[in-house]
């Protein structure tokens, strides 16, 4: 599947189910051997759904290490993106308007509508 069809797929499904901000866990490195650099994702779903939304939506890819570091369900307040943890406040919020009111929605690569 082309890169951002799969982007506004599952933007789409997050819209349905009122997700802002989505961490899939990606035990077997399954996303990165579909999409390739799933780094660039978290603020690629940010544009794009900028585009489409009233709000921002995010996904990230958590590797099973990086879930533990980030706490991705305690980040009320906090973009996570694969280098940063980058409070929402300090955002330009000309550009981005992201949830603060409910944590990352955790998931996993293989059961999120695959």
């Amino acid at each position: 599947m082309h890169r951002i069809a799969f982007m506004k797929k599952d933007l789409q499904k997050m819209r349905e189910m009122n997700i802002a901000k989505l961490a899939l866990r990606d035990a077997n490195n399954d996303a990165e051997k579909d999409l390739l650099m799933t780094w660039a994702l978290p603020c690629e779903t940010m544009l794009l759904s900028n585009m489409y939304d009233t709000i921002n939506r995010t996904i990230i890819i958590l590797p099973d290490a990086r879930e533990k570091q980030f706490n991705p369900s305690g980040n009320f307040q906090e973009f996570i993106d694969p280098f940063f943890v980058i409070p929402i406040k300090k955002m330009n919020t000309g550009y981005f308007t992201m949830d603060t009111t409910e944590p990352y929605t955790l998931s996993s690569w293989e059961n999120f509508d695959r």
